[in-house]
């Protein structure tokens, strides 16, 4: 027994040197530690650093707004793992956000026709009943997503959370501009473009001006492909079509197209969609609805996605506003037909693709 003990303590002495080595080859831990970047948020309504703030908070900073190529509020909202967003036809501005998952009810609140989720530009508020504030995403500071009941600091239509977008303001230190150009073409056909600028001017010690502006233009095509020229003329004239294609032919824009234009007329009543796009996979639901938000952004046409491994509240809630297209996949589908939550009465067309 002694014998094990005296091996024990000799193999502790044996390590101690080999510890006092790795300590020394490492001077490095300190000066990380002083690199860390202190985030400053106005959450409170005052500049303040981030860990002093005593609610749930994420943040983007204009350096990774920039690295993440984020453009628009689709982009930001991504990059927020509290919040997720409902895609609407309408396009810009139209689509509907939920924190947490939390939903109070088919309009946003059981009261009032208001969101449940608030958003600001700045210190000026913007919360619409129709959808989200979406700008175009250059010169911005930060944005600052605020999770849980907002009420006290942003009143009405914070219950779930609040939403900030805050602008880089004028400096009176320096003169300071700068420019993106960026153009694009479409298969040989329509160009597209965008440019953004800004500058800051200052007019004194304590005052200058700060002017920001942007143009852009989506590209497009003109030529159809053959499935396109074919189906588009029959469906627009409402005949049955069965249609038959390669992939990365067109065909998922041979049926959106001239269902938009069909739609384009009427509107939809709550839990009662105009039509129909089943689809045998969420992965294909998902390109679909992605395809509709892309050639419907200029119509004012509502959309719901219903597939599985998602929340039932958001997709119920878009359903009792009344959707013009429902993209579903059939397991989803019967899930909501069974608890009453969809009508298929008002269906004027059908789509099956797969």
């Amino acid at each position: 027994m002694p014998k094990k003990a005296s091996n024990r303590a000799q193999a502790r002495f044996t390590r101690a040197p080999l510890a006092a080595a790795i300590l020394l080859m490492t001077p490095a831990l300190p000066v990380l530690a002083q690199e860390i970047e202190e985030v400053l948020v106005t959450a409170q309504k005052r500049s303040e650093n981030m860990q002093d703030v005593p609610i749930s908070i994420q943040t983007l900073n204009t350096k990774t707004i920039e690295q993440l190529n984020i453009n628009d509020f689709a982009d930001f909202a991504k990059m927020l793992p509290a919040v997720s967003t409902s895609p609407s036809l309408a396009g810009v501005g139209f689509s509907n956000i939920y924190f947490r998952g939390v939903t109070t009810g088919g309009d946003g609140q059981a009261t009032l026709s208001q969101p449940s989720v608030g958003q600001y530009l700045d210190e000026m508020p913007i919360t619409t009943v129709q959808g989200n504030l979406d700008i175009h995403m250059y010169d911005i500071a930060r944005v600052e997503a605020l999770a849980g009941p907002q009420g006290t600091l942003y009143g009405a239509s914070s219950q779930a959370g609040t939403i900030r977008v805050i602008t880089n303001k004028p400096d009176p230190g320096e003169f300071s501009a700068s420019y993106t150009l960026e153009g694009n073409q479409v298969d040989g056909d329509d160009m597209g473009y965008s440019g953004e600028g800004y500058v800051n001017i200052p007019l004194s010690d304590k005052a200058a001006v700060r002017i920001v502006g942007w143009k852009r233009k989506d590209a497009g095509y003109i030529e159809p492909t053959p499935i396109q020229e074919q189906a588009i003329p029959l469906i627009l004239m409402g005949r049955d079509v069965l249609g038959c294609a390669q992939t990365g032919t067109g065909k998922t824009a041979s049926y959106t197209l001239p269902m938009i234009d069909i739609l384009a007329s009427g509107r939809a009543k709550a839990r009662m969609p105009r039509s129909l796009v089943l689809c045998p996979t969420r992965e294909l639901a998902a390109q679909v609805s992605k395809s509709f938000e892309t050639y419907g952004k200029y119509h004012k046409l509502t959309m719901a996605l219903l597939i599985g491994g998602e929340s039932f509240g958001p997709q119920e809630a878009k359903l009792d506003r009344g959707v013009d297209v429902l993209i579903a996949t059939p397991g989803r589908l019967i899930d909501h037909f069974e608890r009453g939550r969809i009508l298929l009465n008002d269906v004027k067309i059908l789509v099956i693709d797969e």
